[in-house]
């Protein structure tokens, strides 16, 4: 299924840093976020609606290793990081497997949409004026010194856009259309609701008219505040189990 929602209001930063965990208890949810102060409200309001706790400072290094650069084994290192997150929090008895999700802005937004692509432990994604298509970013980005065309297979490894028939968890992409950042120009997040409705996925698109990489307008934050309660109330808190085999054990990396 698809849907694209074309948002015309206006208005103040929204600072979603990096990924987003939201772990489910009972129906309920604890979240694991890295957090910077302007985003406390958002928070607080957050976790006031659907009952969250909140761990603060959580991190998912990718780190170099024998000569390697760090993003050689990237999607590796991302997927086992997560995975030891929800483990601990799953075993300190606070979190509930089978009702987890998870989401971010820009660089979190990739991390979120690698993360589904490439493993079953989430229920859902929520991913903001994030790249997907690494081709699209050729000179560099974040810590890769390599162009594209001196490590295409690291390009094209990370590029989620090129797995997006392997996304088959419900999937909502957000992105400012006057986006300001030259790595996060809009058509990433075009593309990839194309290619993961066009495989059958289930996406949903909000476009933000009139805002830039970070988000400034006050309804445009009330807006995704709905966005938010309304995507995890109906693909976390109220999802209904999954199979015995899929919960039974850690799930397995894609």
């Amino acid at each position: 299924t698809g849907e694209v929602l074309d948002h015309r209001r206006v208005v103040r930063p929204l600072a979603i840093l990096a990924v987003v965990v939201r772990f489910g208890v009972e129906g309920g949810l604890v979240e694991l976020k890295l957090y910077d102060t302007t985003d406390a409200c958002l928070r607080d309001i957050i976790a006031g609606r659907i009952d969250s706790g909140v761990l603060d400072g959580p991190t998912m290094p990718i780190v170099g290793a024998n000569g390697k650069e760090p993003n050689d084994s990237y999607v590796d290192q991302l997927v086992a990081s997560a995975q030891a997150a929800v483990d601990k929090i799953v075993d300190m008895g606070v979190a509930d497997r089978d009702r987890i999700g998870i989401g971010g802005h820009s660089y979190g937004a990739f991390m979120t949409v690698n993360l589904l692509a490439h493993s079953d432990i989430f229920r859902t994604g929520i991913a903001e004026s994030g790249a997907y298509n690494r081709s699209l970013t050729p000179f560099g980005f974040q810590s890769e010194p390599r162009t594209y065309w001196e490590a295409p297979e690291v390009y094209n490894a990370m590029s989620p856009f090129n797995y997006a028939h392997t996304i088959k968890e419900p999937v909502l992409l957000i992105h400012g259309q006057r986006d300001d950042n030259s790595g996060t120009f809009p058509i990433q997040s075009e593309r990839l609701y194309a290619a993961i409705k066009g495989n059958g996925g289930n996406v949903r698109y909000v476009q933000l008219p009139l805002e830039p990489h970070g988000y400034t307008a006050r309804e445009t934050q009330r807006h995704l505040l709905w966005e938010y309660i309304t995507w995890l109330d109906k693909y976390v808190k109220s999802a209904p189990p999954r199979a015995a085999s899929a919960t039974a054990t850690p799930p397995a990396p894609k």
